[in-house]
């Protein structure tokens, strides 16, 4: 962090963002999930991700984009214990129990 401070440098908010950083870490280990637009634009990756079937793809997109919204359910969780998984309750199954799409 010092030397950041001494020597500050410009962030790119298109090609270094958080998801093209996480990006840049999982094909440093190997993975091959390929580099999209949809990286830089990330209100879009949720899109790629389903394609990808790197979320459930038993739903429909709209209906897997709804039936995720824990808007509600993190308002009324409040902050405090128990918060991380009250919110995740009931939400879409995860795609190591789904099957990919091919």
């Amino acid at each position: 962090m010092n030397a950041l401070a001494e020597a500050p440098r410009w962030y790119n908010a298109l090609t270094h963002n958080c998801t093209t950083t996480i990006w840049h870490h999982v094909k440093a280990v190997g993975s091959d999930f390929p580099l999209d637009w949809r990286l830089l634009a990330n209100g879009y990756l949720v899109d790629l991700s389903y394609e990808l079937g790197t979320v459930n793809t038993s739903i429909g997109l709209d209906e897997l984009k709804r039936r995720s919204d824990i808007t509600a359910r993190a308002r009324e969780a409040g902050a405090g214990e128990g918060f991380s998984l009250s919110i995740r309750d009931g939400l879409p199954s995860r795609p190591s129990t789904v099957a990919r799409r091919p």
